[in-house]
């Protein structure tokens, strides 16, 4: 009788640590464990274009350039340009977005934050910028500059 009451002992042990591991890796699999991949997001990227101001004699400047409010928001990109004299189109990630961009209004904003990068557009034209390749934290990318205004 004791010899069957170890082996009853014994196997309710072996199920009970058998069901322990089931019930644990389950849990760890819900969590999404130790080798699972979240996947990330991709940010949605939103076109501006450059308005020169109007009322300003130098509408190219870098600080006009580099003016975030000068920048409005487009449906398109604009062509890449081998000759680059002028400003074009940027593109912001939505997080550097202020409103909602895409809407009918096209009324989102470049947040203040973003550092728009610029270039002399020729050592002619030292007052005359267009908008250079980003650095890693500037906030945009892609940027377009084109040849005519």
């Amino acid at each position: 009788m004791n010899k069957l009451v170890k082996k009853i002992i014994g196997a309710t042990s072996a199920c009970a640590l058998v069901l322990g591991m089931v019930l644990g890796a389950n849990a760890l699999a819900k969590k999404g464990g130790v080798n699972e991949v979240k996947e990330e997001k991709a940010e949605t990227m939103v076109t501006f274009q450059y308005e020169a101001p109007s009322s300003v004699p130098d509408p190219y400047s870098q600080t006009n350039v580099q003016n975030t409010a000068n920048w409005k928001e487009a449906t398109d990109q604009c062509p890449p340009s081998t000759i680059q004299k002028f400003p074009c189109s940027i593109q912001v990630p939505s997080g550097n977005v202020i409103g909602t961009p895409g809407t009918s209004s096209l009324s989102a904003t470049i947040s203040p934050t973003v550092n728009i990068q610029t270039a002399a557009a020729s050592s002619s034209t030292p007052n005359q910028h267009i908008v250079d390749a980003p650095a890693p934290s500037s906030g945009y990318a892609n940027p377009v500059n084109r040849a005519q205004n």
